[in-house]
């Protein structure tokens, strides 16, 4: 009987300990999961933050690449002696100034100025049909403030920059081209090949 008492209070206390750890090891357990979720919620919030900012970057960059199209259109229109077509393409730089979203760059003095200098560019180019020489000379100005955008800003296009040492009287002109091959946008037909690359993006 004694044998039987002393085997029964054995028996309880065995159980009794080893279910405490369990209870305990749950708890731990428990704690240590809500610990691992607020650690994993930080980083998630981090992370939108970044790719907002990284999604803002690329929209600007997006935006300065339509006003390059644009440039782009002007400068085949003058290679081709077109000047229909070059004030057209005129007009549409100045379209795309109108609903560019500058927001990220109003910060930035210097491509608020390169934005206004090449819309009153633009707007000489528009509004001298049949005066190619004239559009010329504005072209020239619109392409140092694209150079200079360029060099702020960067770009997702493969340009080459060229030079063309004949115009504005020997003393040169640069301009932007999507093709490596030399189509001087300043002489068109006169002197097609006139010019060299000089750099390239």
């Amino acid at each position: 009987m004694k044998k039987t008492i002393i085997f029964s209070i054995i028996t309880s206390l065995f159980f009794a300990c080893n279910s405490k750890p369990d209870s305990h090891d749950r708890h731990n357990h428990e704690a240590d999961t809500a610990k691992t979720e607020v650690k994993i919620a930080m980083p998630q919030t981090d992370s939108l933050h970044a790719e907002h900012n990284k999604t803002t970057e690329s929209s600007a960059k997006s935006n300065y690449d339509l006003i390059l199209i644009d440039y782009l259109n002007l400068k085949n229109a003058l290679v081709k002696d077109d000047s229909k077509a070059a004030a057209d393409a005129g007009n549409a730089i100045l379209a795309t100034l109108k609903k560019f979203d500058n927001s990220t760059s109003k910060s930035n003095k210097e491509i608020i100025e390169i934005f206004e200098s090449i819309k009153e560019n633009a707007e000489h180019i528009k509004d001298n049909n049949g005066k190619i020489d004239h559009q010329r000379e504005h072209f020239a100005m619109i392409s140092k403030d694209m150079i200079d955008l360029i060099a702020i800003s960067g770009t997702s296009k493969k340009l080459y920059q060229d030079f063309c040492p004949m115009f504005n009287d020997s003393k040169g002109a640069a301009w932007l081209s999507e093709t490596k091959g030399i189509k001087n946008p300043y002489y068109g037909a006169e002197m097609l090949t006139c010019g060299s690359v000089k750099k390239e993006y």
